[in-house]
């Protein structure tokens, strides 16, 4: 193949078809995928001599409006720098976020002006990793993790398949979704094979935002109009009220579901924690990446059940709350989180907003599953998680599939 037949299509569809294999092999790998997808994308837009990306009609087509916040929280996290509590630290990981994270914001505008032959290549790329991670993750379960332990000799930190893949389903979950909304039919399969990893891999987030996000898709589904209102609605106001919500559920939870689980305790004390240096610093945060460093957060603390028995140990905050809405008020302060409440409330409208109605409950699903895995989770600054979201927004658009009245689809079939 030479250069000149070289386009979007091979770079997204490689990625396709590699993320969701290393998402569960070795999801640290996703981050130097997304940047090697990066740059041959530029290569390749570059190549094509690009006009500047037409300003879309109507509030369907919602890119150009994401740059405000989006390019708005890579402003204010450079501000904060100056006060961050992670000196150095903060800077090299803002400039790393940075290096990657600005390009795909071009990129992102880039794609809605693939053509259909490029198209057609992603959608069957995505099909075709998503059903071979989703396989390969159940056979796994099924052997124990045969092909980690006996074929590749991985040491599991706990002595068993479950800790090797325990990011697993933060990847291929948000690809079962895409190849649902790629497949020509027979959609629903991935759902559902989605549903059965949820299920059988050890992520209890993970599980619990599959599940609700398949609410969402049903909601969508019955209700479009009103979920259109309801799902930006509900994440923007989940970033914005966090320290007083995961505050108000502290007691009933730890009554309800925590005497005796220890995992369960020791996430709502650091959310207790976190909970404490917001309200110091409502305003400013603690700076960019600033959760690594917070005062106190090393210190070692009893976890005990609701009758004062010791049940484990652990630390005031162990790099970051597992919550992605706790870490950005606790860094950010309330301009980062109203900044990322613009950009949750963006994609669940854009995602509701499609024509049809599987389309944009597939839409609905994927955003969701997305939102509650970052919300309950990971660091969001980790580089493999941030790499995943840019991976995904690359081929969200152009691995969907057209739908009458669907004037973006339509109209992607020229290039430029």
């Amino acid at each position: 193949m030479t250069l000149s037949r070289f386009h979007y299509g091979h770079v997204l569809g490689a990625a396709a078809m590699l993320a969701p294999v290393l998402g569960l092999f070795a999801p640290l790998m996703v981050a130097p995928l997304a940047v090697v997808v990066i740059v041959a994308a530029i290569v390749v837009d570059l190549r094509r001599k690009p006009r500047t990306p037409l300003l879309p009609n109507g509030l369907a087509g919602l890119d150009w409006p994401f740059l405000a916040p989006y390019l708005g929280l890579f402003a204010w996290a450079a501000i904060s720098l100056f006060w961050s509590v992670d000196g150095a630290g903060a800077i090299t990981k803002w400039a790393s976020l940075a290096v990657a994270g600005l390009p795909c914001a071009y990129l992102l505008l880039r794609t809605r002006t693939l053509d259909e032959r490029e198209r057609r290549m992603v959608r069957r790329s995505v099909c075709i990793g998503a059903a071979l991670g989703l396989a390969l993750a159940l056979f796994e379960v099924a052997t124990e993790g045969f092909i980690l332990i006996d074929l590749l000799g991985v040491e599991s930190p706990n002595g068993n398949y479950t800790g090797l893949v325990n990011r697993a389903p933060a990847v291929l979950l948000l690809f079962a979704w895409l190849a649902a909304a790629a497949a020509q039919k027979g959609g629903w399969a991935f759902v559902v094979a989605g549903a059965g990893m949820a299920y059988a891999l050890p992520s209890e987030s993970a599980l619990v935002a599959y599940g609700i996000a398949m609410l969402v898709y049903g909601g969508v589904m019955i209700a479009p109009g009103i979920m259109r209102v309801l799902l930006p609605l509900a994440m923007a106001a989940t970033l914005l009220l966090a320290p007083m919500l995961f505050s108000a559920i502290d007691k009933p939870v730890r009554q309800i579901m925590g005497d005796g689980n220890s995992s369960i305790i020791h996430r709502l004390e650091i959310w207790e924690f976190t909970n404490n240096h917001i309200r110091e610093r409502p305003w400013t945060g603690l700076g960019f990446n600033g959760s690594r460093q917070a005062p106190g957060g090393a210190e070692r603390y009893i976890l005990r059940n609701n009758d004062g028995q010791m049940i484990g140990q652990g630390d005031r905050l162990p790099l970051h709350p597992h919550n992605g809405a706790m870490q950005i008020w606790l860094e950010l302060g309330f301009p980062g989180a109203l900044l990322m409440a613009m950009l949750a409330a963006l994609a669940g409208y854009r995602a509701t907003s499609r024509p049809g109605r599987h389309a944009p409950a597939m839409a609905a699903g994927l955003v969701t599953t997305a939102f509650l895995i970052w919300l309950l989770s990971y660091g969001i600054w980790q580089s493999w998680w941030v790499s995943t979201f840019m991976l995904v927004g690359l081929l969200a658009v152009p691995s969907r599939r057209p739908v009458e009245g669907d004037q973006q689809a339509n109209g992607a079939k020229a290039s430029p």
